[in-house]
């Protein structure tokens, strides 16, 4: 009998294991982080691109009527 296993075999299995952990690890982290912080994250975390440019245009135009507030009346 041969006791060598096929390549693809060995890769698929340790492939299966690391992904497996990795998964593992970043429930840990996620629940490690709401236990001590409080920080719940969204269940999706797609990014809003457009939302979180319009919030620091938002930001940026406070600043600005904040730092010409004596230049500008109005």
């Amino acid at each position: 009998m041969n006791n060598e296993q096929d390549l693809t075999r060995i890769f698929d299995k340790r492939w299966k294991v690391n992904k497996e952990t990795s998964r593992r690890i970043s429930e840990h982290n996620k629940e490690l982080n709401e236990k001590l912080f409080g920080i719940k994250e969204p269940k999706n975390n797609i990014p809003n691109y457009n939302e979180n440019r319009l919030q620091r245009l938002n930001e940026q135009m406070e600043n600005l009527r904040n730092t010409n507030r004596n230049k500008f009346r109005g």
